[in-house]
C-alpha cells in the first residue's frame, strides 16, 4: 500500500498543480491513497466547496484541515455531505462540526484510517 501525504495546498497555484499533475503522479508512482491538507486551498485561507470538489476530482482521497477550517461557511456543507472525506482537527471540542478521524476504503479495497490532530503553541 502506497500512501502520499501532502502538506498545505495553498490557493489556486496549489489546486492547479494537483489538478494538472496528481492523477499522472499517482499512476507513475503507483500511489494507492492520497491525503492532503487543504485548510488554505481557497485564496490562501480556508476551503470552499468548489475548491474541495476540485481537489477530490484531482485525486485527493481525504482532506485534512487546521486552524482555518471554519474560515468559510460552506465548509459546513462539506461536513454534511462527505463527513468521511474532510477532517477538522480531532482535538477540537466535540461540539465542533465535522470529525477528526475517518476510515475510508481505498480503490484496492484496503481500509485506510486517517486522524487529523492540530498542535498547540502558547
Amino acid at each position: 500500500m502506497r500512501i502520499l501525504c501532502l502538506g498545505d495546498v495553498v490557493g489556486s497555484p496549489g489546486r492547479e498543480l494537483l489538478t494538472k499533475r496528481l492523477m499522472a503522479y499517482r499512476h507513475e508512482r503507483r500511489i494507492d491513497f492520497v491525503v492532503a491538507n487543504v485548510e488554505n486551498a481557497t485564496d490562501g485561507s480556508g476551503v470552499s466547496l468548489a475548491s474541495y470538489k476540485a481537489l477530490r476530482a484531482a485525486g485527493v482521497d481525504v482532506c485534512t484541515t487546521g486552524d482555518h477550517v471554519f474560515k468559510r461557511a460552506d465548509v459546513l456543507k462539506i461536513f454534511e455531505r462527505e463527513p468521511e472525506r474532510l477532517l477538522r482537527p480531532h482535538n477540537y471540542p466535540k461540539e465542533a462540526a465535522g470529525r477528526g478521524v475517518t476510515t475510508v476504503v481505498s480503490d484496492k479495497g484496503v481500509p485506510v484510517s486517517v486522524m487529523n490532530l492540530q498542535g498547540r503553541v502558547f
